[in-house]
Order: structure tokens, then C-alpha cells, then sequence
């Protein structure tokens, strides 16, 4: 079985579909991690997973197990690196039941190559905590860049991600705030970053 952490945003929305469509796999965990910090992207990550979860088992249910977990934050005063949390909260889960032989990450081919320091350190994170867990790190699609995921999205899927880190809140919704590191890489392969309004958190996304 495969663990997938899904944070709600394009890369791990395009991976999860990959994952879902592939006939090899036959069984695949998401978990949501909800973060909430100083960024306040919570809240439109967690539409995203939503719309996700909705439109997923709508179509495969039976390949699907399905969880989720809320950490707050906001007492730190600085945001902690979400890969650090990711893969030490994926170590846990994969110490409760060995069946998990992979863990995917969304990690793509705009992303630093090589084994940079950051990368080294999470992957010796996950290892140490997993304890005996037989699981092991993929990625599945490091070979792709943000444009190449987007344009791979089936069309309910165009607008039912959020990647902004910094997020404008006002009472009808979530802008992006087009300034970020994601932002921009999104900017360069003109994809345009939606909104989202606070209705879609308490029921169907639009």
C-alpha cells in the first residue's frame, strides 16, 4: 500500500491523480495535514482537499482509504518547513500498520536537484522515525514541471488546488498573493492561481 500526503496543493493534486489512474496500484492512503501557522493557508488548502477527496471517491472508492489531522501552529513565531512535517507525521502512521511499502512526495523537476542538505535531512528524519516500517520514500513525479502537472489535471480538477504560502483573507474568500516563491513559478508557466470563497469550506467547491 501506497501513503500519499496530500496538502492541497497543484503538485501533490497532479501526483495523486497520476497515482489513482495508475492499474498497479491498487490501494493508495491520502492524508491531509492541516497546517495551521502564521501563513494562514489552512483554511483554502483545506477546500482543496475537499474537492479532492469529493471528486475521488466518486470515481475510486474502493482504492481508496481516506484520513486527516489539524496541527496548530500559531504559537511558534516562525513557520516550520512542511516537508519536515510531512515525512516525520508520515513515519508515524507508517509505524501503526507495516502494509505501507512506499510514501510518495510531490517533489518535481522544478525543485532544487541533487541531495541538498534539506533533502538529506528529511529523507534521515523519516528513516529514524519509521522505526521498523518496511516503507520507503518515492516520487513519482520528479521527472515533471508545474506546467506539465497542471495541463495533466482532468478539467474538475483545474481549480481544486491551492499552492499561494501566503494567502489574502477577507470575508468572502482566498486571493492569492502572487508574490511567493509558488506564485511565481506558477506566473512562469501562465498558470493562473484561482480564488476560493468561505462558502466551499462548509460545502460543495465551485
Amino acid at each position: 500500500m501506497m501513503l500519499v500526503p496530500y496538502s492541497g496543493g497543484l503538485d501533490s493534486c497532479a501526483m495523486s491523480v497520476k497515482l489513482l489512474t495508475d492499474p498497479k496500484i491498487d490501494k493508495i492512503w491520502f492524508h491531509h495535514f492541516g497546517l495551521i501557522d502564521q501563513t494562514k493557508r489552512s483554511e483554502p488548502e483545506y477546500i482543496a482537499w475537499k474537492t479532492f477527496r469529493e471528486w475521488a471517491l466518486a470515481r475510486y472508492a474502493k482504492k481508496l482509504i481516506l484520513s486527516e489531522s489539524i496541527l496548530d501552529l500559531r504559537f511558534m513565531p516562525t513557520n516550520l518547513m512542511n516537508m519536515q512535517l510531512f515525512v516525520f507525521n508520515c513515519a508515524l502512521i507508517c509505524q501503526a500498520t507495516f502494509e505501507i511499502t512506499q510514501v510518495a512526495l510531490g517533489r518535481i523537476k522544478d525543485d532544487e536537484e541533487g541531495d541538498n542538505p534539506e533533502q538529506v535531512h528529511y529523507i534521515k528524519l523519516f528513516n529514524h522515525a519509521k522505526k521498523q516500517s518496511p516503507a520507503n520514500i518515492c516520487y513519482p513525479v520528479l521527472d515533471k514541471t508545474k506546467g506539465e502537472l497542471y495541463k495533466s489535471l482532468p478539467l474538475p480538477l483545474k481549480k481544486a488546488w491551492w499552492s499561494c504560502k501566503k494567502p489574502t483573507h477577507t470575508e468572502v474568500g482566498f486571493y492569492p498573493c502572487k508574490k511567493c516563491p509558488t506564485c511565481k513559478a506558477l506566473a512562469t508557466y501562465n498558470i493562473e492561481h484561482h480564488r476560493f470563497v468561505r462558502r466551499q469550506l462548509h460545502g460543495q467547491a465551485s
